[in-house]
């Protein structure tokens, strides 16, 4: 009796360890050391990018990638990497280059100039378990600024205006900005590089720079030093003012007026209204009649009035005035009452110098006359 008892104590011994070793094989995992944790970190890294410009203008990016497998692991990661640059994408099917990593490259096309940043994307891999990654780059696609015009004037004369237009190539167009140092009442435009200002009374020179930017670099034009003589010239400012609506057949005038607003005399000033051909110039000046208009020394040559209007005073005004007589509708333009048309007029004075005065100093302006169909029509 005790030996049947002990040999059913041993044979339930023997089926629940048959159970136990059953169950783990059920649960289908096996552990051994070191694996039960093993890590499935990738990193994924953008290389040096280089891009190419096209004959068609347009420019392309070469973006290399590498991604690396687990720290310390000696399996290559497989799948492929997405490379955008937030518009466009290009695809990138890894191969291993070395123990534990794997790369290649792809091109982004048909970009412009300009600053890009882009991302990288390892979608990770079903067949080593190798989780996903991102990689980050940067890229600035384009030439750098090279001045191309950077000779300005070294002269100048207090009050009087000062003035050059800077340019330099590059792509993108590079932005303009006056470089540290540069005369405080000096300013720029920083689309076109035209460098304006006047020249303060009192100052015997001064300096300044201009610098052309873009995203991809930088030049700097300068410093130029100006020497600054004393203004011996007024400085003329011009005011022209027309009719602004005639009838054709009617007459209308236009007048100039020119100021001197500097701190100088203007000498010998002479004031010329230019007329389109679409207002025939009757006479100028203050009189009626051919004679008196030129004994004020104003006449017309063509269709421009020219006077001269002597030394004007710093503060003075003087006027040029001439009374045209506006030209046919059906003459200028085959008739027809509906049509009109806007004429633009040119107005001009110019100070010379004498007795050993350099230069001299020239204002310009302009006004538009609308011509309209005669008033009767027959």
């Amino acid at each position: 009796m005790h030996n049947f008892l002990s040999a059913v104590s041993r044979r339930k011994a023997g089926l629940a360890a048959g159970v136990v070793l059953a169950g783990g094989l059920a649960g289908g995992v096996l552990f051994t050391p070191g694996t039960a944790f093993a890590s499935t970190t990738t990193s994924t890294t953008v290389g040096a990018i280089t891009s190419t410009h096209h004959f068609n203008g347009s420019w392309s990016l070469y973006v290399p990638v590498t991604v690396a497998g687990p720290g310390g692991g000696t399996v290559s990661p497989d799948g492929t990497v997405t490379v955008s640059d937030g518009s466009q994408t290009c695809g990138i099917t890894l191969a291993a280059n070395g123990t534990g990593t794997s790369g290649g490259a792809c091109s982004l096309g048909g970009l412009s100039a300009g600053a890009y940043s882009l991302t990288a994307k390892y979608s990770g891999s079903t067949t080593t378990g190798f989780g996903s990654s991102v990689g980050y780059g940067k890229a600035n696609i384009g030439t750098a600024p090279a001045f191309t015009a950077d000779s300005p004037s070294t002269s100048a004369a207090n009050n009087q205006s000062y003035s050059y237009n800077f340019n330099a190539s590059g792509d993108p167009a590079p932005a303009y900005s006056l470089g540290s140092g540069s005369a405080g009442w000096m300013s720029i435009n920083t689309s076109t590089g035209v460098v304006s200002g006047t020249v303060p009374a009192g100052i015997n020179s001064f300096s300044y720079s201009v610098i052309a930017s873009n995203n991809v670099g930088s030049a700097t034009a300068g410093p130029f030093t100006v020497q600054v003589s004393p203004n011996r010239h007024g400085n003329l400012v011009t005011s022209l003012s027309c009719t602004s609506r005639v009838h054709s057949g009617s007459q209308g005038t236009c007048t100039l007026d020119v100021t001197n607003d500097g701190n100088n005399p203007a000498p010998n000033v002479e004031g010329q209204i230019k007329l389109p051909s679409q207002l025939k110039a009757d006479f100028c000046g203050h009189g009626w009649g051919w004679g008196w208009y030129n004994s004020w020394g104003c006449s017309i040559s063509g269709n421009t009035a020219t006077q001269n209007l002597g030394t004007l005073r710093p503060g003075q005004t003087r006027t040029v005035t001439v009374t045209f007589t506006a030209q046919s509708t059906r003459w200028l333009w085959g008739g027809g009452r509906q049509y009109r048309e806007w004429v633009r007029v040119g107005g001009s004075a110019e100070s010379s110098g004498y007795w050993g005065w350099f230069g001299g100093n020239s204002s310009h302006s302009t006004s538009w006359v609308q011509i309209l169909p005669p008033r009767f029509w027959w």
